[in-house]
């Protein structure tokens, strides 16, 4: 249960876990369009224009095509020595099957249970990277005060880092928003306005494990992002919720030992 919110405020809340739209719509399915960046390689693309070429060549050799339609073929693409790899956006789209809605709260609670059971085990990092995990350590030599607080900094140095991880990988901009349980947030930082020094929006939630600290990217501004998705009917009471296969990109997670 979220104590002592208002509606607007946990529909705020529920902006910052997800890409959440509220539109008009009817019926148990709902198709959700979002635009997403694809590694565009022309070797790949070299490929694909061949196999047609052979499909083409191979209904003119059966008769089923005239032979003047293989002035039609597709060129192949060419590579020369400044060949790269280009990345480029693409517009996907999927079907989702609608669920009851009961109320904002319960969505909340859905949308948190989805994000805690995404982020269970380690994530699987580029980049020959092994894990964001933070080992506490406490320094003989300095004071009970002086080690919380280097150990704060690292923590805050961990978030950062995630945030920049995200950005690299979704190619859209840095995280968004943090997720812990409260007594995690009690427990590392005496101060809790410190983490909007990396310009996170803090939701505090039991359902989130203990000594666990995720960081995610919504789409705030309604960008078509990728991403998981949340789209309340107001027609119907009913949602949809689906993730796209990028998900991975927009979210990161570390555990405290």
């Amino acid at each position: 249960m979220i104590h002592s919110k208002t509606e607007e405020e946990i529909k705020n809340e529920i902006k910052y876990l997800c890409n959440f739209y509220e539109k008009q719509h009817s019926g148990p399915v709902a198709t959700i369009s979002y635009m997403d960046f694809i590694e565009e390689d022309t070797l790949q693309e070299q490929l694909k224009v061949k196999s047609q070429n052979r499909e083409l060549a191979i209904d003119i050799m059966t008769g089923e095509k005239e032979e003047s339609s293989w002035d039609n073929r597709v060129d192949l693409p060419t590579i020369d020595s400044n060949y790269v790899q280009t990345i480029g956006p693409k517009i996907f789209s999927m079907t989702v099957q609608g669920k009851q809605f009961t109320s904002y709260e319960d969505l909340h609670t859905d949308i948190l249970k989805y994000i805690e059971g995404f982020t269970q085990g380690q994530p699987v990092l580029k980049n020959g990277m092994s894990s964001f995990d933070l080992t506490i350590t406490n320094d003989t030599d300095k004071t009970s005060r002086e080690n919380f607080e280097y150990n704060q900094r690292r923590i805050m140095t961990k978030l950062v880092s995630c945030g920049s991880y995200i950005a690299m990988n979704s190619r859209r901009g840095p995280g968004t928003t943090l997720i812990v349980h409260p007594e995690t947030i009690s427990k590392y930082f005496e101060d809790k306005t410190l983490v909007n020094v990396a310009n996170y929006t803090l939701i505090e939630s039991s359902i989130i494990s203990k000594d666990k600290f995720i960081v995610l990217r919504s789409d705030v501004n309604g960008g078509q992002e990728d991403g998981l998705f949340v789209i309340k009917s107001l027609d119907e009471d009913q949602y949809f919720m689906k993730e796209t296969p990028s998900l991975k990109n927009r979210i990161m997670w570390f555990h405290i030992k």
